[in-house]
């Protein structure tokens, strides 16, 4: 692990971020963990779609989406036309200056502005997770699968500067309970009378949304 400066960084993260090889074994993570809990991943300032687009396509305003060179690593969080639903999507093209972005899945519904009476802390109801450009606070963090490095701002570092503790999930399911499931009628066998004491379940990746078929 060693103390990074990427010129793609705001100024006040240079010199402060440290950039570390993803484990071997492990392609891809959505979260990321220290001593304390999870580490927020770097989330750029929010925007409101500037119109109506279908399930796979996002207008934004100028400057809020680019054509990142890692945009297989970039995703849209977005509440989609609804207020309570947030899609996290992955990106599949960006035109910037159309301002029109596609999705590689779709939405649970159209990719628009919310209802005038929806009301948000900011007033914004999409965001960009994982670039660099968005990492600008302590415990934020960043991936790139392409060159398999991951970039992090400790939030609680060791006595020089570097990160501790830091836990990499490999697994998004951590036991799985299941009885017999009868797919063609109605006469499926639930599992019963199992309880669990004394178990803490952590450290798990979420699941991605990939295609349309999940």
């Amino acid at each position: 692990m060693m103390e990074s400066s990427h010129s793609d960084m705001p100024e006040l993260a240079k010199g402060k971020v440290w950039v570390a090889d993803i484990p071997e074994g492990i392609d891809k993570f959505y979260t990321l963990y220290d001593e304390k809990g999870r580490l927020n991943r770097a989330r750029a300032e929010g925007f409101v779609p500037t119109k109506d687009g279908d399930k796979r396509t996002v207008y934004f305003p100028k400057g809020k989406m680019k054509n990142w060179d890692k945009l297989q690593d970039v995703e849209l969080n977005i509440r989609p036309r609804r207020a309570w639903m947030i899609n996290m999507l992955p990106l599949e093209s960006v035109d910037e200056e159309k301002g029109e972005a596609k999705t590689k899945v779709s939405a649970t519904y159209n990719l628009a502005p919310l209802a005038g009476w929806v009301h948000t802390k900011d007033g914004c109801s999409a965001w960009i997770e994982n670039t660099l450009e968005a990492l600008d606070e302590p415990g934020e963090w960043v991936i790139n699968s392409q060159t398999r490095k991951v970039y992090l701002w400790p939030a609680n570092p060791s006595e020089d500067g570097s990160p501790k503790g830091i836990l990499a999930p490999a697994v998004t399911e951590l036991i799985r309970i299941e009885g017999d499931v009868d797919y063609q009628g109605t006469t499926d066998k639930p599992v019963v009378g199992i309880a669990f004491s004394g178990i803490t379940f952590s450290h798990a990746d979420r699941r991605a949304w990939v295609d349309d078929e999940d």
